[in-house]
């Protein structure tokens, strides 16, 4: 490490910076973090399964360009009782062309 990383590290150390969370992470923070770590185990033993089907996907709109046809679909995560709320949902696209190509048979 160079001069100036040990001296950013002692003054680190010296000057204690704010905690970030003054008031602790919150109740709901320890429920969904607890909630994260089950899922994390049953996903390593193999006890946790899911399986994605038609009726469980939302098809958004499809919309042509450039020879392909693009439609944004999601379905809800298998982990949705663990993440926030703006990870509840996966998002993907669908892009198939529009023209089959008659060599690629």
């Amino acid at each position: 490490l160079g001069a100036l990383d040990y001296a950013l590290v002692l003054l680190n150390r010296l000057v204690p910076s704010p905690k970030f969370f003054s008031n602790g992470y919150g109740e709901d923070f320890q429920m969904g973090q607890e909630r994260y770590e089950k899922s994390l185990k049953e996903l390593a033993n193999g006890s946790y399964k899911f399986t994605l089907t038609e009726e469980m996907i939302d098809w958004g709109t499809k919309t042509l360009k450039a020879g392909v046809s693009i439609q944004v679909a999601r379905f809800q995560s298998p982990l949705m009782d663990a993440l926030p709320k703006e990870s509840m949902y996966s998002k993907f696209l669908l892009v198939e062309p529009l023209k089959k190509d008659k060599e690629a048979s």
